[in-house]
């Protein structure tokens, strides 16, 4: 009996430090999750920001973010990539602005990104994110090779799926071509057709559903003012039938958006 009430106390003590040690697990992870988000939160109010003499904006560290991100990659909590991008130069203004927006709007999967700067060196970023932010990141890291010393990516693409192939083809209205989709290896590249006038630039695509959503930003070629130049249009296509494709576009001018029905040309 004596032994039995031993091994019994003994099995309830190592039950108990084996719950107290996962409760101390849970509740670490979750200090070091709720750290970050303090971080993020500290950096997006822009009331911390202060304009220096020469111009330009700064904000003093808050806390050290970087040890609470290691022990969230140690949890497998985060990912974390150190790239470095040999044909997208540093000084590209466009790629630098373009890949901080992009990080922005994905910040629920993309936590923490922070760049190596050097003026003469190539696009050097260090970036943590989920494992389901995976397919994001591989994205922007294809958008920024596309870049490369352009001045911004004209193409961007998606994932090839059983959905996103119906969409390959050439799209437009009364016979004018709008908008081009192209299966290229594993990807699906959204286009749109060369015009005199305007440089049509699509950027940020992802899969949705049964939809594709991207960005569209206009740029008249020669310089001249125009309402709609730069104009940021937020676009989604949907497959109506194998020759028919909604096309809606939101911008600030038209919020409740704008839907046309394109035509398969080609």
């Amino acid at each position: 009996m004596k032994i039995k009430l031993l091994i019994s106390l003994i099995a309830g003590i190592l039950i108990g430090i084996l719950g107290h040690s996962i409760w101390l697990a849970q509740t670490s992870t979750a200090r070091h999750w709720r750290a970050v988000k303090e971080y993020n939160t500290y950096w997006d109010d822009t009331s911390n920001w202060e304009q220096g003499q020469s111009g330009l904006l700064s904000a003093s560290e808050p806390s050290d973010i970087m040890p609470h991100l290691a022990a969230l990659v140690s949890e497998e909590e985060l990912i974390y990539q150190d790239i470095v991008l040999p044909t997208v130069p540093c000084s590209n203004r466009h790629a630098n602005r373009y890949w901080m927006a992009y990080c922005q709007r994905h910040s629920d999967k993309i936590v923490h990104v922070s760049g190596t700067y050097d003026p003469d060196g190539p696009l050097h970023l260090n970036i943590w994110y989920t494992p389901t932010g995976e397919i994001l990141v591989e994205q922007l890291i294809d958008e920024l090779k596309e870049m490369g010393t352009n001045n911004a990516p004209v193409t961007s693409s998606v994932p090839a799926t059983d959905v996103t192939k119906s969409m390959v083809g050439r799209w437009g209205i009364d016979g004018e071509i709008s908008l081009i989709i192209s299966l290229q290896d594993d990807r699906i590249i959204i286009s749109a057709p060369k015009n005199e006038m305007w440089q049509i630039i699509t950027q940020d695509a992802s899969i949705i559903k049964d939809s594709i959503h991207f960005i569209q930003k206009h740029y008249i070629k020669n310089g001249d003012e125009h309402p709609f130049n730069g104009v940021e249009c937020d676009s989604i296509i949907k497959l109506i039938d194998k020759n028919k494709l909604e096309h809606t576009m939101t911008t600030e001018q038209l919020p409740n958006g704008k839907s046309s029905i394109l035509t398969r040309i080609e």
